[in-house]
């Protein structure tokens, strides 16, 4: 798998975007700008943003890999995720991703950082 990096996703060119939510929040929440046009187009349903917990959205211009966090992101937490969302692309053979990673507070100054 082709990785590249991006600081401002800007226009999307992937076709599928990871999100990380944590438990409680709602799309408003922790959807980013860049992704604003599809925001309405789908509903979470039971989805609590629980650690572990996973959707899985095709839409129509993306497809979308909700990963929840459990109650707050942490460097760790964000890894765990990250693996599963990966994970997941590949059983679903989505050739290109957009992670979108939460900002965590008071990270230690020694944590990488994308």
């Amino acid at each position: 798998m082709k990785t590249t990096f991006t600081s401002h996703a800007g226009k999307i060119k992937s076709t599928a975007a990871v999100l990380f939510a944590a438990e409680g929040e709602s799309k408003d929440d922790f959807f980013p700008d860049a992704l604003a046009n599809i925001k309405e187009s789908f509903e979470l349903g039971a989805f609590k943003g629980k650690s572990g917990e996973f959707a899985y959205v095709p839409l129509k211009s993306i497809s979308l890999l909700i990963v929840g966090i459990g109650k707050s992101a942490t460097p760790e937490t964000i890894r765990r995720a990250a693996a599963s969302a990966v994970r997941s692309a590949v059983k679903h053979e989505v050739p290109s991703l957009t992670v979108f990673v939460p900002e965590i507070k008071d990270m230690p100054k020694d944590t990488a950082r994308i």
